[in-house]
């Protein structure tokens, strides 16, 4: 096997473990509510190993994550970094239609940190705590931050809010929670949600209401299916 390929081996295996892991916090590990910015511990954990982990990607990788060549990973920047929220499943099989959302979030101890090149968001990047301290643990969800992107810009029309990342891991289903003086709505990202609620009227932005109560048939067939294996 020549070099290029093992190091490409080598990257992608270590690329699917951190996958696993994260997987598992967001199904383990939930932390106090706290402040809307981003930890210093967080932000230097971001600035001190993206670039690192960037210049791991093997050259013919680089299309995976949005970039072209090495020119555009030497001028990568860290956009402003976001916390990874989630809705319990045990919140989300209990809904009584009328709890705020914003009842049912809990943050996660995961940060995502968008990679700019060029003014562009190419990657995201995770910061996740290990041990006792926080680290940049991998580069990817490229597709994830385009979609971040997106809702952001068209879901602000110019109003000043809160917006909130949340995946419900257990439905495979990533949101973004604004809130603004019209009030809370959810808009879905990725293309399968996206679908999924087009067939049942195809609007932009949700009432949170009709996207927790939609998520319950997803979250109950996962956690019945890993009961099954047990």
């Amino acid at each position: 096997m020549n070099k290029s390929r093992l190091t490409r081996k080598r990257f992608l295996g270590l690329n699917i473990l951190s996958g696993l892991l994260i997987c598992l916090t967001l199904w383990i590990s939930v932390v106090p509510l706290s402040a809307r910015d981003v930890p210093p511990e967080v932000k230097a954990a971001a600035e001190e190993g993206y670039r690192s982990l960037l210049e791991s990607i093997p050259p013919d990788a680089l299309s995976h994550f949005n970039l072209s060549n090495t020119d555009e990973v030497n001028q990568a920047v860290l956009g402003e970094g976001f916390r990874v929220h989630t809705i319990p499943p045990e919140s989300i099989l209990s809904y009584d239609g009328k709890t705020s959302v914003h009842e049912l979030i809990l943050p996660t101890q995961i940060w995502f940190f968008p990679v700019m090149s060029r003014g562009r968001i190419r990657a995201l990047l995770t910061v996740d705590k290990v041990g006792n301290e926080y680290k940049a643990v991998s580069i990817g969800g490229s597709g994830l931050a385009l979609q971040w992107a997106s809702a952001l810009e068209s879901a602000s029309s110019g109003e000043d809010g809160e917006r909130v990342f949340v995946r419900v891991y257990q439905a495979a289903a990533d949101f973004v929670v604004i809130s603004g003086a019209a009030g809370t709505k959810m808009a879905p990202l990725g293309a399968e949600m996206k679908e999924r609620l087009k067939a049942a009227g195809g609007a932009t932005l949700y009432d949170p209401a009709d996207i927790i109560t939609g998520l319950r048939g997803p979250v109950k067939m996962t956690i019945d299916a890993a009961r099954s294996m047990d």
